[in-house]
């Protein structure tokens, strides 16, 4: 699977680079390059966002996920949107917001089943609770998506090589000015770049995990007896 990351610019300066991307089967945008959406214009053609990506996915044959702010009746999201060779497939919002944002949180988690393949998207600061990952790769997710913003600390190369190596698979992030891969051993590429190509081998690693129970719960058990 190659995978074309784009972590700072917009979508015209993308649209205007096109003869720098060689067709890659996945384009992943940070937050902010695209500007926030509010859907219900959206809908009603009078913002033309969504259907210049779509434009672009097809122009380009490939899947495109997109960071960005979303809005919908003042209510703020944090969110991805999904396009896929010319048709929108979704849109995944951040469903855990950590203090006080202004963002609202969103419902669900979803898997897209893409020509390049099935694409976990985790939106944002998603990336910092286990079970996402956990939910999307049992739903047989083969590689994981994370558009984020900017990157104030060590906290999402931590949780990108955990989500790795616990789950076996591919985590890959666009953050604001910077690109993180780990892979299924939790080692993890990181570099500050405004775009970047990279072959991805799509292997799914399940390991042989053993523990041990017998006896853990007796203690807790005998309270229990008359």
């Amino acid at each position: 699977m190659n995978i074309t990351f784009v972590t700072q610019g917009s979508l015209d300066e993308l649209i205007g680079h096109l003869n720098k991307l060689r067709a890659p089967d996945v384009l992943l945008l940070a937050e902010g390059v695209l500007p926030e959406l509010d859907l219900l214009k959206e809908a009603e053609g009078e913002s033309g966002f969504v259907v210049r990506l779509c434009a672009l996915s097809e122009q380009l044959e490939c899947a495109i996920v997109a960071g960005c702010d979303t809005r919908v009746c003042d209510i703020l999201h944090k969110s991805a949107v999904v396009v896929d060779r010319g048709r929108l497939l979704g849109v995944s919002d951040m469903a855990h917001v950590l203090d006080e944002t202004g963002y609202s949180s969103g419902g669900g988690f979803r898997v897209y089943d893409t020509p390049a393949g099935k694409l976990g998207v985790i939106v944002g600061e998603d990336l910092f609770f286990p079970e996402v990952a956990r939910i999307l790769t049992l739903c047989d997710a083969e590689v994981l998506l994370c558009p984020f913003g900017k990157i104030s600390s060590p906290m999402p190369q931590v949780m990108m090589r955990a989500a790795a190596f616990s789950n076996g698979v591919n985590v890959c992030m666009a953050a604001a000015g910077c690109v993180q891969i780990a892979d299924l051993k939790g080692e993890m590429i990181a570099l500050p770049t405004a775009m970047l190509e990279f072959n991805m081998e799509i292997i799914k690693d399940f390991h042989l995990i053993s523990a041990r129970r017998r006896g853990c719960y007796r203690e807790i058990y005998s309270a229990f007896e008359c």
